[in-house]
């Protein structure tokens, strides 16, 4: 399988580059981690008195969900539905989604 195709792209906040040499000879060649630009979230609708869905292919931390929970309340949702293919889900993230 190809691993450019899309279904095995990393996390928005990171990007994994080719593999390059260490400092130190005699090590294995280790991947590089590249910060990457993070997108602002964008409101695609009307949301004011309607039930929101946020849809995700993968997560782990709960957090993006639980900040994209409370703009859409601001907008005036009254109830978010979150979806994820790939929940993972560690730590407290559970909780989190249910407080939220």
């Amino acid at each position: 399988m190809e691993t450019n195709d899309g279904r095995c792209s990393p996390t928005l906040g990171v990007v994994v580059s080719e593999k390059r040499p260490t400092a130190q000879v005699g090590l294995e060649l280790l991947p590089m981690v590249v910060s990457k630009a993070k997108l602002l979230p964008t409101l695609v609708s009307y949301v004011h008195r309607r039930i929101a869905t946020i849809l995700d292919d993968i997560t782990d931390d709960a957090q993006q969900f639980v900040k994209a929970a409370y703009l859409l309340h601001e907008r005036g949702a009254y109830k978010a539905f979150v979806f994820a293919t790939h929940g993972l889900l560690s730590a407290e993230s559970p909780q989190r989604l249910e407080e939220s």
